[in-house]
């Protein structure tokens, strides 16, 4: 059944369980990048809208002691 369903879709079987093993890895990012960007939109939101990645960023460390890469606020 495996076999039949690479076939179709053009990839290979070890490509497909490999990415397979890799799917827990990308739904725990896909969550910790969700909790982030709610972090994020708190700061921004409530300095209504009127603020840089520069202030978000040191927002973050000053009051939730979170550091984060201005290239991900950004």
């Amino acid at each position: 059944m495996v076999r039949y369903f690479c076939d179709l879709a053009g990839v290979s079987r070890s490509g497909y369980y490999a990415w397979l093993r890799k799917l827990d890895i990308h739904i725990e990012k896909e969550a910790s990048d969700e909790k982030d960007y709610e972090l994020i939109q708190e700061i921004f939101n409530r300095k209504k809208k009127k603020c840089g990645a520069r202030f978000i960023k040191m927002a973050l460390e000053n009051t939730k002691g979170i550091t984060m890469n201005l290239k991900r606020i950004f």
